[in-house]
């Protein structure tokens, strides 16, 4: 896998076998429709921490990626560790969890959780407690996993495939 954008365009990224990594073409679909420079990110899931390198190269003015598996954490820190950017951090924590203790508010909320387990409508109810009303929530998601955003509505949907980008916004009281 190679990073699609910013400065760190071409640049080689190592990811475990047995995660699904976002595909180069739905990656660059995701940032053509956002623009992250100068705002915060979050990638929750973040496996190979694929998504946040492209924020960061993009010009995120910093990128939080919390993934579970301390196995995946270490290939985040090892296609970090050859880039020069300082504005990251890395949480080897449950996505869930660490919505409910965080304490600030994101501009961009990723998250690419394993397809088919129900799990994107479950984090939505935590991910309100990280998030404004001007944040945009991007969802990754199976064709037939329904997304039941309570709460949110969705703004955007595209499909590539069998997979599914959903852009959701938190609805206006």
């Amino acid at each position: 896998m190679r990073v699609t954008g910013g400065l760190e365009r071409g640049r080689k990224i190592f990811a475990p076998k047995d995660i699904r990594p976002t595909l180069e073409k739905v990656r660059e679909a995701i940032f053509s429709m956002i623009d992250v420079k100068g705002k915060s990110f979050i990638d929750l899931f973040a496996g190979s921490g694929m998504i946040g390198i492209e924020a960061l190269s993009r010009g995120a003015s910093e990128v939080v990626f919390v993934e579970k598996s301390r196995r995946h954490t270490n290939y985040i820190k090892r296609n970090l560790e050859n880039l020069l950017y300082n504005n990251y951090k890395i949480l080897n924590s449950d996505a869930f969890k660490v919505c409910t203790w965080l304490k600030r508010e994101f501009d961009i909320v990723f998250i690419d959780p394993p397809y088919n387990k129900g799990i994107i409508s479950k984090i939505l109810l935590n991910i309100s407690l990280i998030i404004n009303n001007e944040s945009v929530v991007i969802a990754e998601h199976y064709k037939n996993e329904p997304i039941l955003p309570k709460n949110f509505q969705i703004v955007k949907e595209k499909k590539y495939g069998d997979t599914v980008i959903t852009f959701l916004k938190k609805e206006s009281l």
